[in-house]
């Protein structure tokens, strides 16, 4: 192969590298700060972590239902500290009657569930 030829090969390679790296990048930043949605302040009443093995692939989320917010799911986490569902759910029922700040989802599609990805803070809110 010609000198010219791996040269057009090897520039090819880098652009498609550079295209999919930005892709991910892209992508990454979508999902965690543009889909982010408002926040609401909300009083747990309780917390479950529901494992649905419905229609298709199994889903873990949180359902918490609250006196002021009406009901919550987080869905996928953002969470402080890297926690997991099963913890964050211990921290809500730890902390029945007081307030947590969570993290809406941009796009609400659960008509009277409040869509979150997580919490602010594994404290309550003062």
């Amino acid at each position: 192969m010609s000198e010219g030829k791996m040269h057009k090969k090897r520039n090819l390679i880098l652009v498609v590298l550079s295209v999919l790296f930005m892709a991910i990048i892209g992508a990454y930043e979508v999902t965690n700060n543009v889909l982010t949605g408002e926040t609401k302040v909300c009083t747990i009443e309780n917390a479950t972590l529901v494992h649905d093995a419905g229609n298709g692939a199994p889903t873990e989320y949180i359902r918490i239902n609250t006196p002021d917010c009406g009901e919550i799911s987080i869905t996928r986490m953002k969470t402080p500290d890297g926690v997991n569902m099963a913890k964050l759910t211990q921290v809500l029922e730890a902390h029945r009657g007081e307030k947590f700040e969570f993290i809406g989802i941009f796009l609400q599609l659960q008509k009277g569930v409040f869509g979150s990805i997580g919490v602010t803070s594994l404290e309550p809110v003062q």
